[in-house]
């Protein structure tokens, strides 16, 4: 699980704004949001391949 740097909240990614190039996460806390760019560091890689993972598994849809 991803901690937030600033509140210590939970981190998720919001599925609305990411793309192939892109990956933006929010705080459900504090409300903090950031943008990773997929092609600059392992860890964001990483976080993208394991995204797509779980939205083959759930099928795309959420869990509402």
């Amino acid at each position: 699980m991803l901690r937030c740097t600033k509140c210590q909240g939970r981190v998720f990614v919001d599925r609305v704004f990411t793309s192939d190039d892109r990956m933006e996460l929010f705080c459900s806390m504090c409300g903090r949001r950031w943008m990773l760019k997929n092609n600059r560091n392992g860890f964001t890689q990483w976080l993208h391949r394991r995204e797509k993972v779980l939205a083959k598994v759930s099928g795309g849809r959420s869990s509402t």
